[in-house]
């Protein structure tokens, strides 16, 4: 279903095109998940993130390219945020090229904020998601 999609320059030189083994791994790993965001019977978007117990969760998403600018991004992030399975995760962290003026906006409007550039990969900028700052708000 997504191979299509990565024919998107703008979507195949941000993320790696999706494989039946990273999707296995994710499949067979626990706290890891994989999600096709659907609005009626079209697929519209795409989210994974995985979970670990010592570090902030981390995700990657992506819109279809014909729909992207109509919100779906942060329909997306927010189901995944709210999703019960997810409730004890207090931080989230995403680390986003800075020339992807629309995935910045996207996590900002649903409460990321920019930390700078990520220690652990330099040509990104890091954003955290934390569910205990929000909650004093």
């Amino acid at each position: 279903m997504f191979q299509c999609w990565f024919q998107d320059k703008e979507l195949s030189r941000r993320v790696e095109g999706l494989n039946q083994r990273y999707l296995d791994y994710v499949a067979t790993t626990p706290r890891q998940y994989a999600c096709v965001a659907y609005e009626r019977d079209v697929a519209v978007g795409f989210i994974v993130f995985g979970l670990e117990d010592a570090e902030p969760a981390s995700f990657m998403f992506f819109v279809r390219p014909d729909l992207r600018h109509q919100g779906y991004g942060k329909r997306i992030l927010a189901q995944a945020l709210a999703d019960p399975k997810v409730a004890d995760i207090d931080v989230w962290e995403a680390g986003i090229e800075p020339d992807n003026t629309a995935s910045r906006r996207c996590v900002e409007a649903i409460g990321f904020t920019e930390q700078g550039r990520d220690p652990d990969w330099p040509d990104f900028l890091r954003y955290v998601y934390d569910r205990r700052t929000r909650a004093k708000e």
